[in-house]
């Protein structure tokens, strides 16, 4: 295994033959020189400039993988040395990467092929493979698309983050929701080293916000008051900036405790630790009242079915199932008319090739979704329904006429009341004319929402609804439109609130009703 050598110089092999002169400058971070004139020595790289930097492992300088071809000088250049304020981070979580190898670690150390993608995955979610791979492998590919581009010490990614930019962490917590994964904790990796700042802290739980995931507090025995070298205020930090960024309130959190920290903690005698420990117990006790206390008031509606979990899919029969299982108030789910006069489940209008519309519903019935369920009928949905007790939320989607509107609401209203389902369903639809037939022609007291944005509450309760089911933001951009909600006895409902410092933010202003993709994180708060 050769040398990690701060300063020394390597030449990197592009695809193509081009080749990359990088200094390895601190924390894994490095510079990458301009074209070179002259001999390949210590005095013509000092005269060159870094065109930009990356940031990855040490696994190819390590490896060998890399050539040294000058070493480390008796002197250090400090000014030229110093980590960028912003560079492109090649962390080593690319989940695409890492689905499209479908390699494995074997206990006798050796790297295997797994069988097929499917059987990968299936491992991934049992706990049974680490996330592993070299990140490495990618960097001859980025220095052939930026390195022109870029003269001098231009930096590629403004932002820099620990575990990549905002926006690839957005690709990658994506892709995990697909695979059907129902939450990623964010983990600051703070306490473990003193030389990382509490800056860390605050971008974590910022990021994390951001990307609707959950945070990670973490200390080992260290954390004790009278350790040696104690990492006690450490773990005050934790607390302080978690408490300060609302990450108890608004995040899902799991907690680390190496070795046998919480034990040791416990049995000391300084009533420093046991000031710290109660602090943190109390701020866990207090979730779990304030979830007992909110959860009455705002209640939350699973967007399309709890479809972002294994074996389910959006509108699935699954994704009604696992609702209920978690305890939803309401499932929402989407209803076109088919060509044939069926009533059938998708959000979008078009499904591989077919529109809902144009096409009948014996061909759409053999239309599989992404769980392997056949896209269901309304009838095949009532019917699950009834051995459940979740609420139905029904969006009507807008149709080509409004003749083929009201045909819809008639056929939908008469099948609600078929299937003795009429005090459990619930309407909603981005059209007026779909809301103003289910006003006209539903039992009095139905509950009705207005999905769009270009009616007032005001004007909505003159039409006869019941409430309104507007998006996020646009009871921001309309402030008073929540209290004249509330001021006319009407239902508030808000669309979709996936990030769990929005969701609080819902729950504090007292929406009657919150629909999200991320039903477990609001559960969770």
């Amino acid at each position: 295994m050769a040398k990690y050598e701060l300063g020394a110089i390597y030449k990197i092999n592009g695809r193509s033959g081009e080749l990359y002169y990088v200094r390895l400058l601190t924390n894994d971070c490095y510079g990458v020189f301009s074209s070179l004139e002259g001999e390949l020595n210590e005095e013509t790289f000092a005269q060159t400039h870094y065109r930009l930097y990356f940031s990855c492992n040490s696994f190819p300088i390590k490896r060998g993988i890399w050539e040294k071809v000058v070493s480390s000088p008796n002197c250090t250049d400090i000014a030229r040395w110093q980590r960028p304020q912003y560079l492109a981070n090649f962390a080593n979580f690319n989940m695409k990467l890492f689905l499209d190898q479908c390699r494995v670690f074997h206990e006798d150390g050796n790297l295997y092929q797994c069988e097929s993608k499917e059987e990968f995955i299936r491992l991934v979610k049992s706990g049974k493979i680490l996330f592993c791979f070299n990140t490495y492998e990618i960097i001859p590919d980025f220095l052939m698309r930026y390195y022109k581009d870029f003269p001098n010490s231009y930096i590629v990614n403004k932002d820099f983050i620990h575990s990549g930019t905002l926006e690839y962490q957005k690709e990658q917590t994506n892709v995990l929701k697909e695979l059907g994964f129902d939450i990623a904790y964010q983990q600051p990796n703070h306490f473990f080293k003193a030389s990382i700042p509490d800056k860390r802290l605050e971008e974590a739980c910022q990021s994390a916000a951001t990307l609707n995931m959950g945070m990670e507090l973490e200390f080992d025995e260290r954390a004790l008051f009278d350790a040696k070298d104690s990492f006690y205020n450490r773990l005050v930090a934790y607390i302080d900036h978690f408490e300060r960024q609302q990450a108890f309130r608004t995040s899902a959190m799991a907690y680390y405790s190496g070795n046998h920290a919480v034990l040791d903690m416990y049995k000391s005698t300084n009533p420093k630790d046991h000031e710290v420990m109660d602090r943190l117990a109390n701020l866990i006790v207090s979730r779990r009242g304030k979830q007992k206390k909110e959860s009455h008031q705002t209640k939350v509606i699973a967007h399309r079915g709890f479809w972002n979990t294994p074996g389910s899919a959006q509108n699935s029969l699954a994704a009604l199932v696992k609702a209920d299982s978690i305890g939803c108030y309401g499932s929402e789910f989407d209803v076109w008319l088919t060509a044939d006069d069926e009533l059938m489940l998708n959000h979008d209008g078009w499904h591989d090739g077919y529109s809902l519309e144009k096409t009948s519903s014996d061909v759409l019935r053999t239309l599989k979704l992404s769980n392997g369920e056949n896209m269901p009928t309304l009838e095949q949905f009532l019917d699950k329904a009834k051995k459940l007790k979740i609420h139905l939320i029904l969006e009507m989607k807008p149709l080509s006429t409004p003749e083929r509107e009201t045909k819809a609401v008639e056929m939908i209203l008469k099948l609600v009341e078929e299937k003795k389902l009429t005090h459990r369903v619930e309407y909603i639809s981005f059209s007026r004319h779909v809301m103003c037939e289910f006003i006209r022609l539903a039992p009095p007291k139905t509950p009705i929402l207005y999905l769009g944005q270009d009616i007032s509450p005001k004007e909505l309760k003159q039409l006869g609804a019941t409430g309104a089911d507007y998006n996020y933001w646009a009871y921001h951009k309309n402030p008073d439109w929540l209290k004249d909600l509330k001021n006319s006895g009407m239902t508030s409902n808000v669309w979709t609130v996936n990030i769990p410092s929005e969701m609080q933010w819902c729950i504090d202003n007292g929406f009657d009703l919150i629909t999200t993709d991320a039903p477990t994180a609001f559960l969770g708060l």
